[in-house]
């Protein structure tokens, strides 16, 4: 792997062709030592022209394909890392990744994962929060679940008492009061049931709802409006308006239906 100018014989003239580096002189034929001789350029490193120089380490971030290389451009961006042939190379932003070393762009991590900046393999993708690892893929956390670390954990329960209003919750804080109790829920809520004249209908951070007016009920933990009954002496459907009996007419009793007519 030598050259020499104007095609002469004289072997002290010979140098090592670009790609090569290394000691050629006119002790070489004779050398049984690894000092002597012309050798490519190690990955990593090129060397553009012919002589017997050192060869050149590759730009910050770029390696070579192959030994040998003769020129800067055969230097291309490392694994998690993106740019032209000789740089400048950046980091393959979060969310991405880049598997080897090329000209091939960072590629974006599979649905619902996340990989942290200049990551070199589809391996460092891993499940956002909310999200577990299922069959290779994401998923979203289920109804009454959560989770609130990134990786491949499986989703945390909801504590007892509580569930989420969504799928992918991704904090205990998610975790509501059921229908019929009242509290802040999550991790260190108390969820207590709604007391009697009062009502709650659904998963949500609020507190129970009293009776419509001139109605009640004596349960406790109420998830309807139907649980309220309209009291003596009105009518009126449940969980409705409770209007007066009519003149000539009375009710003893709470629920929908007067007793009749008086005599």
């Amino acid at each position: 792997m030598t050259t020499s100018s104007n095609a002469t014989s004289a072997i002290a003239q010979c140098i090592c062709r670009a790609g090569f580096t290394g000691n050629y002189d006119s002790n070489w034929v004779a050398s049984t030592t690894a000092s002597s001789g012309c050798y490519p350029c190690v990955d990593g490193t090129y060397k553009g022209a012919a002589g017997n120089a050192t060869c050149t380490v590759c730009p910050t971030n770029t390696f070579t394909v192959n030994n040998g290389a003769e020129h800067v451009h055969q230097c291309l961006c490392n694994p998690g890392f993106d740019g032209p042939s000789a740089g400048p190379c950046s980091q393959c932003s979060a969310s991405k990744y880049k598997a080897s070393v090329g000209l091939n762009h960072c590629v974006d991590c599979p649905a619902a994962s996340e990989s942290p900046i200049g990551s070199q393999d589809q391996d460092a993708c891993l499940c956002k929060v909310g999200f577990f690892k299922h069959d290779d893929k994401c998923m979203p956390c289920g109804f009454g679940t959560y989770k609130d670390a990134v990786g491949s954990a499986a989703c945390t329960a909801c504590p007892k008492g509580t569930n989420s209003s969504q799928k992918a919750s991704v904090q205990v804080q998610q975790c509501l009061c059921l229908p019929g109790t009242t509290g802040v829920g999550g991790a260190n809520g108390t969820c207590t049931a709604c007391r009697a004249g009062k009502f709650k209908n659904n998963l949500v951070a609020a507190a129970c709802t009293d009776c419509p007016a001139f109605s009640n009920h004596t349960e406790t933990g109420a998830t309807s409006a139907q649980s309220c009954l309209c009291n003596a002496g009105r009518n009126g459907a449940n969980g409705g308006a409770c209007v007066k009996c009519q003149i000539g007419s009375y009710k003893d009793f709470p629920g929908q239906h007067g007793n009749g007519s008086a005599e």
